[in-house]
């Protein structure tokens, strides 16, 4: 999320000596400025890397696209964005690291969440703040697989014993581990924000987490995607596309066809071509812009 390049400066990268660390722009991941975030990795030779999610997927397109080989990490880091699968995925494959964690936290300081080394589940740190799961009438939830909202008490100086709802969305894991994890709360992966849910014609809210783009082959040539929605059981998906492989009107009427499949004809489904998709002010994407309140 750190800016360092702009129009005047074509510098993509900034490294702190004090802490042996290069920080790599996230606002200018594209096929034009490709070589230098390649030339500036090779050039560091890190083992570690940490990233957003997003970004990081987007760096592993653009490598798989140009047919380079990607640096191996030993371990990657991922924060401050829910993660999706077909995100673990595409990291996974280009990058090919023995590691991946994933972190879960609050800019308020309400909860920690650190991936279990031995399973996918998030282990809730007690000594950070206290968790609940909540159902939409507000009662909280006991059982595991149930999906609710994620509540924090915080025994931070930040928000002190604030019930704070973080607006989450996510289960308690039956997963379990004998490290020194083993009495921490343990929850499955975020589903994503309460807005981050896709409406459908029958009323139902559907998860982005459970879309998967990345298995519908034709999406593979994008070099990235949102999902927007404005009516219920209407779907808009926005794609940059590859300007040496751009998607041709049958590819868009497949990708049409098979969202549509997916949410089994709940859903209508538009292709709408973007130059690029807006990042916040901290870099992040944000993978639904749901304008259903």
């Amino acid at each position: 999320g750190k800016k360092i390049c702009s129009q005047d400066n074509k510098k993509i990268y900034e490294y702190n000596r004090f802490w042996n660390y290069m920080y790599l722009d996230s606002f200018y991941i594209t096929p034009d400025y490709f070589q230098m975030y390649r030339d500036a990795i090779q050039s560091f030779n890190a083992r570690f890397i940490q990233a957003y999610p997003s970004s990081l997927c987007l760096l592993a397109r653009l490598y798989s696209m140009a047919q380079k080989e990607a640096p191996k990490f030993q371990n990657i880091y991922l924060s401050s964005e829910n993660v999706y699968p077909e995100q673990i995925e595409m990291i996974e494959r280009v990058f090919r690291p023995d590691h991946i964690y994933n972190q879960y936290g609050h800019s308020e300081k309400v909860l920690l969440g650190l991936q279990m080394l031995d399973g996918k589940a998030l282990g809730i740190m007690p000594q950070y703040g206290f968790l609940e799961l909540i159902d939409e009438g507000g009662a909280v939830i006991r059982k595991e697989s149930e999906l609710g909202e994620i509540v924090g008490t915080s025994l931070s100086k930040v928000f002190p014993f604030i019930r704070y709802k973080t607006g989450d969305m996510t289960s308690y894991s039956m997963e379990k581990t004998e490290d020194y994890m083993r009495y921490w709360q343990k929850i499955n992966y975020i589903e994503g924000r309460l807005h981050e849910f896709i409406h459908t014609k029958d009323k139902r809210k559907v998860s982005i987490c459970t879309v998967g783009g990345a298995h519908i082959k034709e999406l593979n040539s994008v070099l990235d995607m949102q999902y927007e929605q404005f009516k219920e059981g209407e779907l808009i998906l926005n794609v940059v596309e590859n300007p040496r492989q751009t998607l041709s009107e049958e590819d868009k009427k497949t990708i049409q066809r098979k969202y549509e499949d997916l949410f089994e004809k709940q859903i209508q489904c538009q292709i709408k071509t973007v130059s690029t998709i807006e990042r916040t002010g901290r870099g992040k994407k944000v993978m639904l812009v749901q304008h259903i309140v």
